[in-house]
């Protein structure tokens, strides 16, 4: 992001530092504004499926077919469209959280909703890590394109498996 914004022959009287930093200010500004956009509009967009199982499954395989398209091109042709494949990741996993909470508090019973959540949340928390990890360890032998695209790849292999079932 650094390099792209440094090509763009706006704002010439501040300096290096300063034009990088305003950039991606506002860089995340949008994103956050785009992620409230996309937590708030959740369930019209859900209501575009059937059910909420629909939704939450057609928006994990559409994140992860996401991920591998960006990972492949991050190693392969560096540019923006890179940065915005992620911020549709972004998007598209606030617009699932809202859908996912419903789908949990739907199904369990209502004195253990906070727990099971929480629950959720703390899983979500350690498969992150985990991730996260891997795709850390893979970058340093492999590169950071080719690890998201691997991991992107394998989750999807294993979609039929961890896909919400009815």
């Amino acid at each position: 992001l650094k390099s792209l914004i440094l090509q763009i022959p706006v704002l010439l009287i501040l300096n290096e530092y300063e034009r990088v930093g305003l950039f991606i200010g506002l860089v995340y500004f949008f994103i956050f504004l785009s992620n409230s956009f996309a937590s708030r509009k959740a369930s019209k967009i859900a209501d575009y499926f059937s059910t909420l199982i629909k939704f939450l499954n057609y928006t994990l395989f559409i994140g992860i077919s996401i991920g591998l398209l960006s990972g492949l091109m991050m190693e392969y042709s560096p540019n923006v469209f890179v940065i915005i494949l992620f911020v549709i990741i972004l998007f598209v996993e606030n617009s699932r959280k809202p859908a996912g909470i419903a789908l949990i508090t739907e199904r369990s019973n209502d004195k253990v909703n906070a727990s099971v959540i929480s629950v959720s949340s703390q899983l979500a928390s350690i498969f992150s890590a985990l991730f996260v990890i891997i795709i850390g360890y893979l970058a340093d032998i492999l590169g950071v394109g080719i690890a998201i695209a691997l991991i992107s790849f394998l989750i999807l292999l294993i979609f039929p498996l961890i896909k919400l079932k009815k």
